[in-house]
């Protein structure tokens, strides 16, 4: 799950990201009955950009097969920093333990 902003062109673009993991431990599965929701929490970005975000949720439609759908979340009127569309932030291992490569 990740938050997306529309930039200057009309186009949703990443302003979060997700570091990939080699550790299995960093994944898990959870199902959500029909009738039910989950309730997330997200930062309250400020910048000098006013845009629309949402948030997008990639979730897997079949796990035998590995198929993987996106489902996104309603608009919402925010800012954000114009930094966030081309600015990953780093991310330093520390130790045989940190589950993320990049």
């Amino acid at each position: 799950m990740k938050v997306q902003a529309k930039d200057e062109d009309g186009k949703w673009k990443d302003i979060e990201y997700l570091p990939s993991s080699w550790c299995g431990n960093s994944y898990h599965s959870l199902f959500l009955p029909r009738g039910h929701f989950w309730e997330f929490g997200i930062p309250d970005y400020e910048g000098s950009i006013s845009t629309i975000l949402r948030i997008a949720l990639t979730y897997f439609e079949d796990f035998d097969s590995g198929k993987k759908s996106t489902l996104n979340s309603q608009t919402f009127k925010g800012s954000i920093n114009p930094a966030q569309f081309w600015n990953k932030n780093s991310y330093n291992r520390s130790g045989l333990m940190a589950p993320y490569s990049d």
